[in-house]
């Protein structure tokens, strides 16, 4: 959660945006009071005609929503593969698949480096905006009991606790719901682990701490749904993830790790709840976060063109020089199938020597490109205003130290507003040896720029040095 470190990227093939999307990797069902397993072992899934697994037979697949993406996963110790919605389809080469104990695909083993997969897969509805599946879907009863077990030791004060906050709900969905709004504005979130291991984690956090991470919220209601009756189980992978436009993909990352709770509603089936309150110290977006993904850009195209250009690349690349020739009426391309070589001989030969150069200037011009307007007009202020410091200030240079001491302000969070005048300014600051400075400052600025007293113009340079300091 506290790692920036790309885990996955996913290209999206929809007519219409689609975000927030939860990317479910496990689905977790025996608890034993202090961790989630899955104890049954994976069977293979059937043999599939070119890499393609038909995960839903067409009879049982539900109208709605669908999406095509293609999931680029990083080499991770991992297994897993993360589905938006319900994957219906897959499509990938090369290895074996099992079908985990809750449905999900999963690898046999370990991919080795980079993993591509593509995948077809129906979008949930809330459930308060869609009519029930038709026809309804059935939950065997072996999975029912699976989804309804509790450990042995559960605190009785839990089961207390999620009969009083679904008090007076009249369906599951309603029951469901109390129990999400309750834990997520009751309860505080907090990357911090308890200061000590605790007999009973869940108890601990429910009727103790009141605080903690995704896995405590999603446990925590899985458990209390389970107590009413309610098959529930715990889900775990990534969230959302930030869309990249210079790539087309969204960046999932490790910070976007995430687990939720998944309930079994009549008539409509598994439904996605989500209990944990918004994590009050994430970042903000900010100039250096737009930085980044220049950098993923810059990252994944010396992935896609340079580290893996095998020949569908290389192909893809001289398709795109042959149309743009072929649209511009430039036929000197031609020439190039003369010369002896194809075009994954020219075009490999002439990026692997010059690759690492052509990233580097690439950076450096997306770089210089964001940051330099920026750096330049500040270097330009900063040298006007060393230049009036050394000199007796002019009248002119008057509104220029003055910028500057509003500059030095708004890093300490005081800003000026525009319909404010110096002198409101300087008296809206709380009293202080700072506002002191700059009530001295301001009174030598106004003498100055519009009283054009000559005696004032070394000390507004001594005041502007003074406040740096401060």
């Amino acid at each position: 959660k506290t790692s920036s470190r790309p885990v996955m990227h996913v290209t999206i093939f929809s007519p219409q945006p689609v975000a927030g999307l939860k990317w479910r990797g496990d689905l977790l069902t025996a608890f034993d009071g202090r961790q989630w397993t899955n104890p049954e072992p994976a069977p293979p899934l059937a043999p599939a005609a070119a890499g393609h697994f038909a995960l839903v037979p067409s009879a049982e697949r539900q109208p709605g929503a669908h999406i095509s993406y293609d999931v680029e996963l990083e080499p991770a110790d991992s297994t897993a593969l993360f589905f938006a919605g319900t994957p219906e389809s897959l499509d990938l080469r090369d290895l074996a698949v099992l079908r985990g104990s809750s449905g999900l695909p999963r690898l046999a083993r370990r991919p080795p480096g980079v993993f591509r997969y593509s995948a077809y897969s129906r979008l949930e509805e809330r459930p308060e905006q869609s009519r029930a599946a038709y026809p309804a879907p059935s939950l065997d009863p072996d999975d029912a009991a699976r989804d309804l077990q509790l450990p042995s030791s559960l605190d009785p004060r839990i089961r207390e606790l999620a009969r009083l906050w679904a008090d007076g709900a009249s369906s599951e969905l309603g029951r469901a719901r109390a129990i999400e709004t309750r834990l997520r504005t009751g309860y505080g979130y907090t990357l911090e682990l308890p200061p000590a291991r605790t007999v009973d984690p869940l108890a601990n956090f429910l009727f103790v701490r009141r605080r903690g991470h995704c896995e405590y919220f999603a446990s925590a209601m899985t458990v209390m749904l389970r107590t009413l009756g309610v098959p529930a189980r715990l889900a775990t992978g990534f969230e959302s993830g930030v869309y990249n436009p210079l790539t087309g993909q969204w960046l999932i990352r490790a910070a976007d790790a995430h687990a939720w709770v998944e309930a079994w509603l009549a008539g409509r089936g598994w439904t996605t709840f989500d209990p944990t309150p918004p994590d009050p110290n994430r970042a903000a977006p900010s100039a250096l976060a737009g930085f980044a993904l220049y950098l993923d850009a810059a990252r994944t195209l010396w992935s896609h063109w340079v580290v893996n250009f095998d020949p569908s690349r290389q192909g893809a690349l001289a398709d795109r020089f042959d149309e743009a020739a072929r649209l511009a009426g430039i036929r000197w391309f031609d020439s190039l199938w003369d010369t002896g070589n194809t075009w994954e001989q020219r075009v490999a030969g002439w990026l692997r020597p010059f690759g690492v150069a052509l990233a580097a200037a690439t950076l450096f011009a997306v770089g210089l490109r964001m940051f330099g307007p920026r750096s330049i007009r500040a270097l330009r202020l900063r040298l006007r205003v060393e230049r009036a410091r050394r000199s007796p200030a002019t009248a002119a240079d008057a509104t220029l130290l003055y910028q500057r001491m509003l500059a030095i302000l708004e890093r300490r969070g005081y800003h000026k507003p525009p319909w404010f005048t110096p002198a409101e300014f300087a008296a809206s600051i709380p009293a202080s040896p700072l506002a002191a400075a700059v009530a001295e400052f301001t009174a030598t600025y106004n003498a100055l720029r519009f009283g054009r007293r000559t005696p004032d113009r070394p000390r507004i340079s001594t005041l502007l040095e003074e406040l740096r300091q401060r």
